[in-house]
């Protein structure tokens, strides 16, 4: 899915568009007269094209907003999309680089474009990529004729989902406003403490995670010497030594003490980022937290970055939340070839993987079980 993004804004002295192409102005400019008061999802359809924006009206002579442009798709899920749009429209208004904020009250606009461009690219291009990993979208229906493609139609949130869809591909303009629900209150609020008490937070219990971690590849290290005595292949088994030791130096260098931590959160690639930065995204080596509720049960990511996915040569490290662990290298995001442990099967997995669609999967390599050998106590064995 290819798309284009935008900003624009209104003032009572000023207007501005970037990109400037006159060919959407139009359109911008009945998203601005039609909006009401607080935050709306505006939707248009010319022809095949479809535009998303989300307008925050600060009051009658204040308006921005964010559009997304796609070609011949419609997005079935509506909320997904605002919220997307909406989380860096609010960025827009804390950041206090085009807007200015004194104890909650607006002091200072300055829409004029053309001294942040670098800023608004940022914004536009991490906009884009969040919108391009949206996978629930189909294709846009045919236009109905019958309906002046110039009609309007105001709708709100708590409306039916398949009637809001309905009505943003057969009318010229849908307009969704947004009720102030709780996630509203969240997307809309400026107060910077909350987050940083929120960071704080992770922070403690990435520390106990940590502290968990050193201890289970302490018990690990000692089974893989047990296994070394039963395999005459032992190459895998030195092959993850080696990880786990290079896992520690990296946490210990990215983790307990970093150098270049930022504790950013990026909703396009769903983690929160420490580490060097390429214009705004994640690059070099660093380390991706993921949130509890990751539907993969993601702990974290120590390794190579490259514009925000995981890319590493040889030593990317996905630590999962039961100690189940990926060690090796790293395309895009895809897991291309290296060693997996998985702690519940009880087996090593050391070869390649063929890319699918969204996941990798072990293509060539071998798989060893991991059984018990002996036991000690003390530093003597026993019997049983």
């Amino acid at each position: 899915m290819n798309c284009s993004t935008y900003f624009f804004a209104k003032t009572n002295s000023a207007t501005a568009y970037y990109p400037s192409d006159n060919s959407n102005c139009e359109v911008f400019d009945k998203f601005i007269r039609e909006s009401q008061e607080g935050w709306q999802l505006c939707i248009a359809r010319n022809g095949n094209l479809m535009y998303y924006a989300v307008v925050k009206k600060e009051s009658a002579k204040c308006y921005y907003g964010l559009c997304v442009l796609v070609n011949n798709i419609i997005f079935t899920d509506i909320k997904s999309v605002y919220q997307i749009i909406a989380a860096y429209l609010n960025q827009i208004a804390n950041d206090g680089v085009l807007i200015v904020w004194y104890s909650g009250i607006l002091i200072e606009l300055d829409f004029t474009v053309q001294k942040n461009v670098n800023y608004v690219e940022n914004v536009l291009e991490r906009l884009r990529l969040g919108i391009e990993n949206v996978h629930d979208y189909a294709q846009l229906p045919a236009q109905d004729y019958s309906r002046d493609v110039d009609s309007i139609v105001h709708m709100k949130d708590i409306d039916d989902n398949d009637e809001l869809l309905k009505s943003t591909y057969s009318n010229g303009f849908t307009f969704i406003h947004i009720s102030r629900t709780e996630g509203t209150k969240i997307a809309e609020t400026n107060n910077r403490e909350k987050e940083n008490s929120k960071l704080k937070g992770e922070k403690a219990d990435l520390e106990r995670q940590n502290e968990e971690l050193r201890s289970e590849i302490r018990s690990l290290k000692i089974a893989n010497i047990k296994l070394q005595l039963l395999k005459r292949n032992y190459v895998p088994i030195v092959l993850s030594c080696v990880a786990l030791i290079g896992l520690l130096f990296m946490i210990y260098k990215f983790v307990w003490y970093p150098s270049e931590a930022v504790n950013k959160y990026y909703p396009e690639f769903g983690y929160t980022y420490s580490g060097p930065l390429e214009n705004g995204l994640p690059s070099g080596v660093g380390m991706a937290v993921y949130p509890n509720d990751d539907e993969d049960d993601r702990m974290y990511y120590v390794g190579g970055f490259e514009k925000g996915y995981r890319t590493d040569t040889a030593r990317g490290n996905l630590i999962y939340n039961d100690g189940s662990l990926m060690t090796g290298k790293w395309d895009q995001d895809f897991f291309m070839s290296g060693l997996k442990y998985n702690r519940k099967e009880k087996f090593i997995y050391n070869g390649y993987y063929s890319k699918e669609t969204f996941d990798s999967y072990p293509s060539t390599g071998d798989y060893f079980k991991l059984e018990k050998y002996m036991s000690i106590k003390d530093g003597e064995q026993t019997d049983n």
